[in-house]
């Protein structure tokens, strides 16, 4: 009798035994199955994420009449012909809008021309002047900030802006917000010192400052484009208006003569202020600044 329980004891226990081992085995199993599915989850969701467009930028391509295309990284902007005009790259809450002055054989680029993406930073490589500009807008996609922040011996170049095909020159002045005979369309960055001939690079300027001391610091910049760093233009607005109230013109200028030339600009612009700074190596250098009032 004792022995008929020993052996029923082994045996349940053998059998206790093997189903823990099943239930491991089990368990284990079940486990993997489900972080491969997490997983492959996970892979769904940045899936999904990518090729999924956001609707502001919808709605912004069809109002532009563009095409948005799907990359790996980054939403491709197409023309109806196919024709790759610029990039938008996301990252976090900022949009990033990598793009080129002129296409083809000197035609502007029409990415250019279209109303602006709000609270986006515009990168714009000018192929012929071989400099980048950079374009930020507000939430209404005015242009509030544009910066170039070196000048090449290309400056140097003519560029005639009416062989320029869609050029601004399209475009009367009361499609920018201004108003005939007060108002001008005036480049933020001048188009000989590397800035485009697109739409977003024009605003309206009242005629005193940009037949005024805006075009004479344009021309000293051209004329010093060798020690020239840093050009910025910021521009504020009133409310809601197309129309900038302000323009402040700031850049930096290096070089041994540099206080003579700043000495001898100032003398026929008395509105510049400049300061004398150091740099990290040791050495001076001059930023210069002019507010421009653009309300009359």
């Amino acid at each position: 009798m004792n022995k008929i329980i020993t052996i029923m004891m082994l045996f349940i226990s053998v059998s206790t035994f093997s189903q823990a081992t099943a239930l491991k085995k089990v368990g284990k199993t079940v486990e993997n199955t489900l972080k491969v599915a997490w997983r492959n989850s996970d892979k769904t969701k940045k899936l999904v994420k990518k090729i999924d467009i956001p609707d502001d930028l919808v709605k912004w391509g069809n109002k532009s009449k563009l095409n948005l295309k799907i990359n790996k990284n980054s939403i491709d902007i197409l023309d109806d012909s196919g024709k790759k005009l610029g990039k938008i790259i996301k990252k976090g809450n900022k949009k990033i809008v990598n793009s080129y002055s002129i296409i083809g054989e000197r035609t502007v680029n029409p990415l250019l021309n279209k109303l602006p993406l709000p609270n986006t930073i515009y990168k714009i490589n000018n192929i012929i002047f071989r400099v980048d500009d950079i374009f930020k807008t507000d939430g209404m996609g005015r242009v509030v900030y544009a910066k170039q922040s070196s000048f090449t011996k290309n400056t140097k170049k003519n560029i005639d802006r009416n062989k320029l095909k869609g050029s601004y020159k399209g475009y009367e002045i009361e499609f920018f917000g201004g108003k005939k005979g007060v108002h001008e369309r005036s480049h933020i960055i001048a188009l000989s010192l590397g800035g485009n001939s697109g739409n977003i690079n024009i605003v309206p300027q009242l005629e005193r400052i940009n037949k005024g001391v805006y075009k004479r610091n344009e021309k000293f910049m051209k004329d010093n484009w060798k020690y020239i760093k840093n050009y910025e233009v910021k521009i504020s607005y009133k409310g809601s208006e197309k129309v900038p109230k302000s323009f402040i013109q700031k850049f930096e200028l290096r070089g041994r003569d540099a206080l003579d030339k700043l000495k001898e600009h100032k003398a026929k612009n008395p509105e510049i202020k400049f300061r004398k700074y150091t740099d990290s190596n040791g050495q001076s250098y001059y930023k210069c600044i002019t507010y421009h009032d653009n309300l009359g």
